[in-house]
């Protein structure tokens, strides 16, 4: 900026023009000379800065820069001075302005030659950024903070901003990634295709999952490549578009989908081979499974049942009964029931033949929904023996009774394989187990160690799916069985499976601590259960600390007794503390400790029997405290 007035009229009153227009202006305004020192400032300056304007006036422009950085100015500011122009001051850097008092201020300067009859001058602009920066620092807080990997990119595709989670998922240090493409995250087989991805995002830009029904994989430094799910968030800046996007590593889900993949082919198998019509059916009644037995017994196609109404399979004159017995069987608590407990039962297959059946029903809820399996057996050979059997009952008792006894030999049998198919999925795996224990033992000179792997895993996959199927069914008889209630003392009870606990790992020294006298009523079997999965799962996850401890005992809340066992093991986040009671939910990984995820559902089970609560609360690597109470029982004393 130039200002050369024709005379001196006109300068004075251009200048006093341009100080009123300075002295209004929002941003704080202030002015030097070729030597450094001030020649004007407004009251933005005085405000921003906590000098008065006759304290700044003369003063070196160098009274406003930090210490640190006043040994470097001046050379700033003569080569502004060599070669003047309009521009940002230190572009790229951080900048600081002194106040007062000594304390820094984050500052954006402008600056602005202006040349005059007295020489040239600079006239520089500057806004203090505090509450910029300050929101700055909790974005980065919040993105620090985030549970899942968090990559900021620039409008050229360079990397402006990770956090500690994306260092984790992909084994780079920050300084590795920042300012690189983002495109050496992504496998090389995907490369070519990523620039036209990014670019269409950038011309659209919304927030979105990225790749919508295609499978995306990060790359590892290690060259290694794993699955992921990704969200594009635009983040409008002065510097232009810049894209947030979340980066979720999904292998334990893959895995996880895999590990019930197969479990799920392998239940189609045993569903497919079982020789009862086995047809589930939803909320609505609509068949969403239909096995092979029950397409002979129908002489109607799987593919053709699907999305049909149960009616269809149903004689007319029983389909207003049957609709209210299904209906009013869902509204109980009962799981497994038989049909037709008050009369016969019939089935109505494709040709319009009626025939007898007996069935039984279950129901479960999945993803918030119940469904219904009914178990179907076409007995119309039996009610043809039956009257047979009838007919030839008076003359013939000898055979009534002989078939009577094949028929019964028969139920057994059918009943055996009925509970075979629904609870003892055992056998093969222990088949499973035993010849793949065989093959290491006999062969492993005729295996590479990638066969020997292959093996040992399916033996751990077998002996893991063993135990889940025992406690699954211990969950259903601690559900189901009898309560016999009587005076349990559940010290002696903790002490003896703290025993247990020490002679299975001997090795082991732990400070277990038990309360005397902790006596109570209820049921003496299903207790000794209850304490069996809470002090074992203390005495697991306190496996890696040195000093474990486990204690339990009781204390009074509210004229109420609480019991409970506490140990400083691995602990849990409190956010998680509601879903550790539900069947198969785990807070840590198979490979960190050992456990199928039934325990603590079972132990809830087995409180609220007695009429109780349980609760817990911990944190991560402070232990855990799991509190319960039986309500409907009370305490009788001591010893």
């Amino acid at each position: 900026m130039t200002i050369n007035p024709r005379n001196s009229t006109e300068r004075v009153g251009a200048e006093e023009s341009f100080r009123v227009a300075l002295e209004a202006a929002p941003n704080a305004m202030i002015m030097i000379d070729g030597a450094g020192r001030i020649v004007f400032v407004n009251s933005q300056m005085e405000m921003l800065f906590g000098y008065t304007k006759d304290e700044l006036i003369g003063q070196r422009i160098e009274t406003l820069v930090p210490e640190r950085f006043r040994p470097h100015h001046p050379e700033y500011r003569t080569g502004f001075f060599a070669s003047p122009q309009a521009r940002p001051m230190g572009a790229g850097r951080d900048l600081y302005g002194r106040h007062k008092d000594g304390r820094e201020i984050p500052v954006e300067i402008g600056l602005n030659p202006m040349t005059t009859a007295e020489g040239t001058f600079v006239l520089a602009s500057i806004i203090n950024i505090t509450e910029r920066k300050r929101a700055e620092e909790r974005f980065r807080q919040v993105i620090e903070g985030a549970p899942n990997g968090m990559v900021m990119v620039d409008d050229k595709a360079r990397i402006a901003l990770v956090n500690a989670q994306i260092e984790k998922s992909f084994g780079y240090s920050r300084d590795e990634l920042l300012g690189q493409p983002i495109e050496m995250l992504v496998p090389e087989r995907f490369r070519a295709a990523h620039p036209e991805y990014r670019n269409n995002f950038i011309a659209h830009p919304t927030t979105r999952p990225m790749g919508a029904g295609r499978d995306l994989y990060g790359l590892r430094k290690d060259g290694s490549e794993f699955p992921v799910e990704i969200g594009l968030n635009p983040i409008e800046t002065e510097q232009g578009v810049m894209v947030l996007g979340t980066i979720v590593d999904i292998t334990e889900r893959k895995q996880a989908e895999e590990k019930l993949r197969r479990s799920q082919e392998q239940l189609a198998g045993v569903i497919g081979s079982a020789m009862d019509a086995i047809i589930t059916v939803d909320e609505e009644q609509r068949i969403v499974l239909f096995n092979a037995a029950a397409e002979r017994m129908f002489l109607y196609p799987s593919e053709e049942a699907i999305g049909q109404p149960l009616d269809r399979f149903i004689p007319k004159r029983f389909r207003p009964v049957h609709q209210g017995h299904i209906q009013d069987f869902g509204r109980t608590n009962v799981t497994r029931r038989t049909m037709g407990a008050l009369g016969a039962i019939f089935g109505l297959r494709a040709d319009g033949e009626e025939f007898p059946i007996e069935a039984s029903i279950s129901q479960i809820e999945s993803s918030g929904r119940k469904l219904y399996t009914v178990i179907l057996r076409d007995i119309t050979e039996r009610k043809r023996a039956e009257e047979q059997n009838r007919r030839l009952n008076e003359t013939l008792e000898q055979r009534v009774k002989e078939r009577t006894t094949q028929l019964e030999a028969a139920n057994k049998e059918l009943e055996a394989f009925s509970y075979s198919v629904s609870h003892d999925l055992r056998a093969p795996l222990r088949h499973i187990n035993g010849f793949s224990q065989a093959l290491l033992e006999d062969y492993a000179d005729k295996l590479d160690e990638d066969g020997k792997d292959y093996l040992q895993q399916v033996r751990d996959a077998s002996q893991e799916m063993a135990q889940l199927i025992d406690d699954v069914l211990q969950l259903a008889r601690v559900t189901r069985s009898e309560m016999r209630s009587e005076a349990v003392n559940l010290s002696t009870l903790a002490e003896e499976v703290i025993a247990e606990l020490q002679k299975r790992d001997a090795g082991r020294r732990v400070a277990a601590q038990i309360e005397e006298g902790l006596v109570t009523k209820g049921d003496k079997r299903l207790l000794k259960v209850m304490l069996s999965n809470l002090l074992g799962n203390a005495w697991k996850f306190t496996s890696k600390r040195e000093g474990a401890e486990i204690n339990f005992a009781r204390e009074q809340r509210n004229g109420e007794t609480v019991f409970f066992v506490r140990d400083n093991g691995a602990g849990f986040e409190m956010a998680f503390a509601d879903k550790l009671f539900g069947a198969f939910q785990r807070l840590h990984t198979a490979d960190e400790f050992e456990g199928t995820g039934i325990g603590l559902a079972t132990v809830q089970r087995i409180v609220n029997r007695h009429g109780g609560r349980v609760w817990a609360e911990g944190a991560i690597d402070r232990g855990a405290t799991f509190y319960f109470t039986f309500s409907n029982f009370k305490e009788i004393g001591d010893g």
